[in-house]
């Protein structure tokens, strides 16, 4: 989380979290908060300030963490260690496979692994402040959205897809002067995002009808809430 005099911002990973965290710290006076995913425990402090988050396309969304995942291990060899996640030993172990196989079984895995995260986190938390979406499968995604959010009222909400826009629009709505050097530089992060993609294939590639329609079913909530379509 980072925030500011007159915000909250919630970071959900793979959303551009961290490029908008260096954006609100260095240029809107934000503070980073530390938080685990599985936390949705909002500051006392900004119980009545703007609070807003990112959202992106589940389907190009897992394409981004198993892309990210896979780039990680690579540019981090040093880390030998046999990892708890399965899904993240596959592609450890699978980095000569082709890569839309390996996307397809990682998915596999983490599809189990994100059933097995809920339960966790389900019968950990107060069921009730809880909300009634942990009881129900659901895809990756959306386990780690609820848990970022929990039952917490959010105010807004920027899209992947239209980021600067949508940014400016957030900051200027919770009462942040968007001058000419400000936007400048929120504009510039079209070429600076940190931790961005480091793939250049259609995101839809990867998928094949049956995992299309399974991303639908386990992520619906996201994808009705946001009005997402694959294409």
């Amino acid at each position: 989380m980072v925030e500011g005099d007159k915000y909250l911002y919630i970071h959900i990973p793979k959303c551009a979290g961290k490029h908008i965290q260096s954006l609100l710290i260095n240029h809107f006076s934000g503070k980073f908060i530390p938080s685990k995913i599985h936390q949705n425990v909002i500051p006392k402090s900004a119980k009545n300030k703007y609070k807003f988050t990112g959202i992106r396309n589940p389907w190009s969304w897992y394409v981004s963490l198993f892309e990210y995942t896979k780039y990680w291990l690579h540019t981090n060899k040093r880390y030998t260690r046999e990892w708890k996640r399965k899904e993240i030993n596959l592609i450890k172990y699978n980095m000569h496979m082709d890569t839309k196989i390996l996307f397809r079984k990682w998915y596999k895995i983490a599809k189990k692994d994100a059933i097995a995260m809920n339960k966790k986190w389900y019968n950990s938390t107060n069921k009730k402040d809880t909300h009634e979406l942990y009881k129900e499968k659901k895809g990756l995604y959306t386990t780690m959205y609820l848990f970022r959010l929990g039952n917490n009222e959010i105010n807004d909400f920027y899209r992947l897809e239209n980021l600067e826009e949508d940014i400016t629009r957030i900051l200027e709505k919770c009462g942040e002067k968007i001058d000419l050097k400000r936007k400048i530089i929120i504009e510039g992060g079209k070429r600076s995002k940190i931790n961005k993609g480091c793939y250049s294939e259609d995101y839809r590639d990867y998928y094949t009808d049956s995992m299309i329609n399974d991303v639908y079913k386990r992520d619906s909530y996201i994808i009705k809430k946001y009005d997402y379509t694959f294409d």
